[in-house]
């Protein structure tokens, strides 16, 4: 909870000062998509509104909530004696993470395209689903059983990208950024528990890389 409280200090100690490029708070919402950085075939999405708060020079802090949702396709139980025939079984994995989010942001630029630097701390929850399937004689797998798991997380993430006017407006305009976050899911799974079937799973989670696509809305604008 220490970085939660620091950033919340800073936000709001920022606020006292004379702002000179924005006085209000600006809307976004977005979208992320992840790919695990050891390139397994896992991806993650993501979610995301919030606001800008305020502008003073070149910090412009931000305060959000974020849902991710992904799955670990790489962990499927596959055939130990054929790998390339159909297995008899297989351990289904998905998670989503429901976020809020604090931004120290910092923008460097001009009046209508800035490059931005955001450094960004979350704190929420992470729930887990696991499913066993079974081959079934029609060829299809049917649900033996679902479990569900959840647990506290907190991480941060790192993004750069480019912010500009849409529109030709400025009550509009977007950001295009390259993110790196460490979600990190495996409390909440390793509390799935098919030792009953026999069944040993591994849990590892790296962190990931993507590309997020935000649109940012100022009701104020002239």
């Amino acid at each position: 909870m220490a970085p939660f409280k620091v950033i919340v200090c800073v936000l709001f100690l920022g606020i006292n000062f004379h702002v000179s490029a924005q006085t209000h708070p600006v809307l976004y919402g977005g979208f992320e998509y992840y790919r695990n950085t050891g390139f397994s075939n896992n991806s993650i999405g993501n979610f995301n509104v919030g606001a800008q708060v305020y502008q003073w020079k070149f910090f412009a802090p931000e305060i959000g909530y974020d849902l991710y949702f992904g799955a670990l396709n790489d962990q499927n139980i596959l055939n130990p004696i054929d790998p390339n025939a159909q297995s008899l079984e297989r351990l289904e994995k998905s998670f989503n993470a429901s976020l809020f989010t604090l931004s120290p942001k910092l923008k460097f630029g001009k009046d209508d395209a800035f490059l931005t630097f955001s450094p960004k701390y979350h704190i929420g929850s992470v729930r887990a689903r696991g499913d066993y399937l079974f081959l079934m004689n029609n060829g299809d797998y049917g649900l033996q059983e679902r479990q569900k798991t959840s647990a506290p997380v907190s991480f941060w993430s790192f993004s750069i990208g480019l912010e500009g006017l849409a529109l030709k407006t400025e009550s509009y305009w977007f950001s295009l950024a390259v993110h790196y976050m460490f979600l990190n899911t495996d409390e909440a799974f390793q509390k799935l528990d098919f030792s009953e079937y026999n069944i040993r799973t591994t849990f590892s989670n790296s962190s990931s890389i993507g590309l997020g696509l935000r649109f940012y809305w100022d009701a104020f604008a002239k």
